[in-house]
């Protein structure tokens, strides 16, 4: 799959402060434009001669058809189509003039959902270097502080001896200072180590449910690809190249998709459970 990614290379465009940045809070995500789809869906109805349907958004961005019908009727609008309905009864979006006028900066990419895999979720997203150096640099702060914090404490009298007398300087007066200059880089410094450490279980959650829409953007993918056709459960793992330990995972995402998208479970002469999608195979196969 090919990733929407902040930089072509690691560290590539980021400067130390940004990369900084990226170890304690994480790097940037890609940020996605709202109309993308929209321009998607013109450069579609250039290439399908000039129709669009429910079906064809479904494969194209992986909403559900309740969602893809509002978004059929706002294309409608917004590039002056007209809808009609099917005799098999459901509903088509003509655009006769898009296909007279010339391509322009509103058609987008034509990149249907299967294909739309966004990038891992990534700890700190710097090189293993730079991150070496960000908590080197870290650990001294830290190691400095320590030993000023422990200087104000252990230090109430300075002592020393001059020309043979017994002087003494109490430190009650910086206490203000060691606490600017030793508990705030000390907490500060703390804190570098500490935020990373507490994202890691949020990094793992993204990735998890990221994992999980993987195999639902594949699920999709297939059942683009076989039309019609009702298939078992196993037919759908080899169709849509998913392991196989993964089959219980598979069957929850299986029951959302036959209601998002009007499908049909229905029991083979074996006994096994069959998936189909009728409606979304006649929106794509018009």
């Amino acid at each position: 799959y090919r990733y929407r990614t902040y930089a072509k290379e690691k560290n590539k465009g980021k400067s130390f402060v940004h990369s900084v940045y990226s170890f304690v809070f994480g790097p940037d995500r890609p940020k996605y434009d709202p109309l993308d789809d929209a321009r998607e869906a013109a450069a579609f109805i250039r290439k399908n001669k000039g129709r669009i349907t429910a079906g064809n958004i479904v494969a194209l961005t992986g909403v559900d058809y309740d969602t893809a019908s509002s978004h059929l009727a706002e294309y409608a609008v917004k590039f002056q189509g007209e809808l009609t309905i099917h005799p098999d009864g459901y509903v088509i979006a003509e655009f006769r003039d898009m296909l007279n006028k010339a391509a322009t900066n509103i058609d987008g990419e034509i990149v249907f959902y299967e294909n739309e895999v966004e990038a891992p979720y990534e700890l700190t997203g710097n090189s293993t270097g730079r991150n070496l150096a960000i908590a080197g640099m870290n650990l001294f702060n830290l190691i400095m502080s320590i030993v000023i914090i422990s200087f104000f404490n252990n230090g109430a009298e300075l002592a020393y001896t001059d020309h043979g007398e017994l002087v003494t300087y109490s430190l009650d007066g910086f206490s203000s200072i060691g606490l600017f200059i030793g508990y705030f880089p000390f907490i500060f410094s703390l804190s570098f180590f500490m935020i990373p450490l507490l994202r890691i279980f949020h990094v793992k959650k993204k990735n998890n449910l990221r994992d999980l829409n993987i195999i639902r953007k594949k699920l999709i993918g297939a059942f683009v690809k076989i039309k019609n056709k009702a298939v078992s459960l196993s037919e759908i793992l080899s169709i849509a190249n998913i392991e196989q330990s993964t089959k219980e995972k598979v069957m929850k995402i299986m029951e959302r998709l036959v209601i998002e998208l009007k499908g049909q479970i229905n029991i083979n002469s074996s006994g096994e459970p069959v998936y189909s999608f009728p409606i979304l195979e006649k929106e794509l196969k018009h």
